[in-house]
């Protein structure tokens, strides 16, 4: 499943990891799938988090889920590059027939202006698939 091989058995819980300060925590919620982003994602990480959102969206699209939560409310800083993995991971969403796409909600940090700014600007590439909602 993916370029990295992560997921194992098919359990969504096995694509979490830990890299340099960068914490992704991935396992099913009420709602359906949620991904918890903490830390920091910067350059170091950069490939990490590109392999993890690839395995993410094989499992999404093989599993038939209809929306992923991407809480990034307690992560503290993403540098370019890996904010170039969400455009990417995107892009993969939208490649997929439109019955095998998925919806990506974005929970931000209303305390960090960076990420309001980063969060609407992903939600740009792909209105009728992105939302974004104001965590803590």
């Amino acid at each position: 499943m993916g370029r990295g091989g992560e997921v194992v058995g098919g359990r969504i819980d096995a694509l979490c990891f830990e890299e340099l300060g960068l914490f992704v925590e991935t396992g099913r919620s009420a709602e359906g799938i949620e991904a918890r982003l903490s830390g920091v994602a910067e350059i170091a990480t950069g490939e990490r988090l590109e392999r993890y959102l690839e395995d993410l969206h094989c499992w999404l699209a093989d599993n038939g889920t209809g929306q992923v939560m991407m809480d990034l409310t307690r992560l503290e800083f993403m540098n370019a590059a890996c904010l170039r993995a969400f455009v990417s991971w995107i892009q993969r969403l939208q490649e997929l027939p439109r019955f095998a796409q998925y919806r990506i909600c974005f929970r931000s940090n209303s305390q960090l202006p960076w990420q309001r700014r980063s969060m609407n600007a992903l939600k740009c590439f792909a209105t009728d698939l992105i939302s974004v909602e104001l965590g803590s």
